[in-house]
């Protein structure tokens, strides 16, 4: 697939309550230690290899999340019709874009 990640939103992981990453052809994380930015690609890893990769626990919820759960949305952007394919009923005929 050459399908590109045009926006990440991750809810109540570790210490990321609400956060949306919208990526560019060139995405730099910066900032001081202790704000996500390990974290966003802990999610990014979780969400593409789920368990076998990363196996959450309740210490992994954000301490303000109400009932417990995590979620993480990824938008592809620039679809074909063989990414279109190969994601199947996530991605209708047609969809150059698509949120999972």
């Amino acid at each position: 697939m050459t399908v590109k990640i045009k926006r990440v939103r991750i809810e109540n992981f570790c210490c990321l309550h609400k956060v949306d990453v919208s990526f560019e052809d060139i995405t730099s994380f910066i900032g001081p230690t202790g704000v996500g930015k390990s974290t966003v690609l802990r999610a990014l890893d979780w969400f593409f290899n789920g368990e076998k990769a990363l196996a959450l626990s309740d210490d992994d919820v954000h301490s303000a999340a109400e009932g417990g759960r995590i979620s993480v949305e990824v938008e592809f952007d620039g679809l074909t019709d063989h990414d279109r394919q190969v994601l199947g009923r996530y991605a209708p005929d047609g969809a150059a874009n698509v949120s999972i």
